[in-house]
């Protein structure tokens, strides 16, 4: 028999005060009930800390909340850093204080590990909704990266989150623990930290994916997955890819040649993708023209994700 896995659910807090009691809400109400709450405000300047105190009164058994000291803003690389190292949970699952998670979320991904033992990681769909614009890029991203995937089995994304982010939100999946706490920290603040935090751990375990809309996904104009793409934009997600394909070979490095033959091809895969990066500058037309005489199927995803984000937002 299978034990149930106690879970850590991890939920910061910056500036949300008007959505933090659904998200919070939403955790109190999973029928799955082994589960502790980690809150950690990011600096607010709105009414989240009083928010947190209060239920922090009301369930002193399984509600903690923390702040960074002196009442910093962080980002969000270092909150959940810090919240994950007060987790007494062998899985971590994320919620962002917009979303919300439905009746059985925790529940059903629990039950997935059981056909799943091996599993690091245990995603579901999502429900994207609020601005439709966004709603809309976000239900065909979805349906691109999520429609083909094999249910309920383990499976190696590493190839897939070497250029994109099939899982695509926080609030979305649980990690085990112990390989959270082996992903090497970015230098700088990043927007991508999901996407970060996920492509490290693909490099050690599969993952497992749940085929149910699991969680309501709030898609506004202050959110960051809200905006149109600039030539900076894509700079930064350029540069972004670099630092965290140039992370994950270091992890790999240590393997050398007498790694297994996995290994090694996730090495190759991950210098690919380092060399298609590098191979061209956003804003020279010649550059891009290069890049997809060398990588063709590269460059097409890249220019595609340009194209589409600023058509509907």
């Amino acid at each position: 028999m299978v034990s149930l896995p106690q879970i850590s659910v991890i939920i910061p807090s910056y500036n949300y005060a008007c959505f933090l009691e659904s998200a919070i809400d939403s955790v109190l109400q999973q029928s799955y009930q082994h589960f502790e709450i980690i809150a950690w405000d990011d600096g607010s300047g709105d009414d989240s800390l009083p928010i947190l105190r209060r239920y922090a009164a009301q369930h002193p058994e399984r509600f903690r909340y923390f702040q960074h000291e002196g009442g910093q803003n962080k980002g969000i690389a270092a909150t959940y850093r810090a919240a994950v190292a007060q987790a007494k949970g062998t899985w971590i699952a994320f919620l962002e204080a917009d979303d919300v998670w439905h009746k059985e979320n925790l529940s059903l991904k629990a039950e997935a590990l059981k056909k799943s033992a091996e599993a690091g990681v245990v995603f579901s769909e999502c429900r994207p909704f609020g601005q439709m614009s966004g709603v809309l890029y976000w239900k065909l991203h979805a349906w691109l990266n999520q429609s083909f995937l094999p249910r309920y089995q383990p499976i190696d994304l590493t190839a897939e989150l070497l250029q994109r982010n099939p899982v695509a939100s926080f609030s979305n999946f649980m990690v085990r623990k112990d390989l959270f706490d082996q992903v090497p920290d970015p230098q700088n603040r990043i927007l991508f930290y999901d996407w970060w935090v996920l492509a490290h751990v693909s490099l050690s375990a599969p993952f497992c994916f749940v085929p149910k809309k699991l969680c309501d996904w709030r898609i506004h104009s202050q959110s960051a997955n809200y905006r149109k793409e600039s030539a900076q934009s894509v700079m930064g997600l350029k540069n972004f890819l670099e630092n965290m394909l140039d992370s994950m070979r270091l992890e790999l490095e240590n393997a050398g040649e007498c790694a297994g033959t996995d290994i090694l091809s996730k090495k190759k895969k991950i210098i690919r993708h380092l060399d298609f990066y590098r191979s061209f500058e956003i804003q020279r037309a010649g550059s891009w023209f290069f890049a997809f005489l060398t990588h063709p199927w590269e460059t097409i995803r890249f220019a595609g994700h340009f194209l589409l984000r600023n058509l509907l937002f």
